[in-house]
């Protein structure tokens, strides 16, 4: 004789999808090598001696500056084909 499949509410089923997600191992994701950033065109930095940063919204993307112990590091990056919608806080008071 087959055994009965018992019948769950959704919020029964939830909790029995949520306990097995928990009985899973967790992998933590891969972190990229320089390798793999290098082909993809992208830039990886690495600041052991980080202390803080500054982030500013500019017209054509962000400017980011990191100080750390040996001076301070500023990142430009910008969007090849997006501009923002609107105009800054900043663009606004001209």
């Amino acid at each position: 004789m087959k055994k009965a499949k018992p019948i769950l509410t959704p919020a029964q089923k939830n909790l029995v999808e949520h306990i097995e997600a928990g009985n899973r191992t967790f992998e933590p994701p891969c972190v990229p090598t320089y390798e793999d950033i290098d082909h993809r065109g992208d830039s990886f930095h690495d600041y052991p001696t980080y202390i803080k940063h500054w982030e500013s919204a500019k017209p054509g993307g962000w400017e980011i500056r990191i100080l750390t112990e040996n001076g301070l590091h500023i990142h430009n990056l910008r969007w090849n084909k997006y501009k923002r919608p609107n105009a800054l806080k900043s663009e606004n008071k001209k």
